[in-house]
C-alpha cells in the first residue's frame, strides 16, 4: 500500500527560515477515536481506579512527553489516523529531496513515530495496535526498570528544525549505536546547521555530521566545513 502524504502530521509549528517548533501540549480533552473507545490525549487526568496514587506518582503518569515509537507491518497511517482522531500530538519524521527537478517531501525513516502524550496515553495507544506498535525501550538502567526512551522537548524542536531543512541532505544511518558517538562532540559555529551539535564521521569520504536521537537513530546531515566547527567542551 502506498504511504500516505506526511502532510497529515501535526507537527508543531516552526519559524519560516527553517522549521516548526513542537506547540504548546494541546487541550487535556481528546475526541473519540472509535465508537465506545477514547485515547488520552495530553495531561488527562488519571482514571478514579487510579486516583489513590501519590501525587508524585500522578504527576508522573499525567506528564506529556515525547515518544519516539517503532511502528510495524506498514500499519503507520492507520495509526497516524487514530492519533489524528484522538487528537494527539505526534511529528512523523520526513525530509525534503530533490527528484526530477523539484524538492519532495518523503519519510525519513518509514516505522518512526513520535508521539507527544502522557505515560497512560501511550499505553492506551500501545495497547489499541499490540505488536504493531512497539516503544523504545532504555535497557541502561541498573535499577532493574526499563522506561520507555522520552526525547526532550529542546532535542525534538532541534530535529524537527532539521527535518524541514530541504538543504540538509539528511540521511538516516540506522539505530542509534555506540560507534556514532566517537570522538569529540562538536558544535557547527556557522551556515545553516549554525547551533546544531554531534560527531563528525567520514561517510563515502565526505566528513559529515552526525545528529542522533540517544537510543533510538542516527542521522548524518551534508558535508560540513571543519573552519564552521569547534569542540564541545
Amino acid at each position: 500500500m502506498p504511504e500516505e502524504s506526511s502532510n497529515s502530521f501535526k507537527a508543531p509549528k516552526v519559524p519560516a527560515a527553517a522549521s516548526k517548533a513542537p506547540a504548546a501540549p494541546k487541550s487535556p480533552k481528546s475526541r473519540a477515536a472509535s465508537p465506545g473507545s477514547r485515547l488520552s490525549a495530553g495531561a488527562r487526568a488519571v482514571s478514579p481506579k487510579s486516583s489513590a496514587v501519590s501525587p508524585k506518582s500522578n504527576a508522573a503518569l499525567t506528564k506529556v512527553t515525547w515518544y519516539p515509537v517503532r511502528v510495524l507491518f506498514g500499519k503507520i497511517n492507520l495509526v497516524k489516523r487514530t492519533l489524528d482522531e484522538g487528537d494527539v500530538e505526534y511529528f512523523y519524521p520526513t525530509h525534503i529531496i530533490e527528484k526530477n527537478m523539484k524538492y519532495i517531501e518523503e519519510p525519513l525513516v518509514r516505522s518512526l513515530i513520535f508521539i507527544k502524550t502522557t505515560p497512560v496515553g501511550l499505553r492506551e495507544i500501545k495497547a489499541r495496535y499490540s505488536t504493531s506498535l512497539i516503544p523504545y525501550y532504555d535497557y541502561s538502567r541498573d535499577d532493574g526498570t526499563k522506561p520507555p526512551v522520552t526525547v526532550p522537548e529542546a532535542q525534538m524542536e532541534m530535529f524537527i528544525k532539521l527535518c524541514h531543512m530541504k538543504e540538509a541532505g539528511l540521511e538516516y544511518l540506522g539505530e542509534d549505536e555506540p560507534k556514532y558517538h566517537l570522538g569529540d562532540r562538536v558544535r557547527v559555529t556557522d551556515g545553516i546547521f549554525k547551533g546544531f551539535e554531534g560527531h563528525i564521521k567520514r561517510i563515502r569520504h565526505d566528513r559529515k555530521l552526525i545528529v542522533t536521537i540517544e537510543g533510538v537513530a542516527a542521522f548524518a546531515t551534508r558535508f560540513i566545513p571543519p573552519s564552521m566547527l569547534e569542540k564541545v567542551e
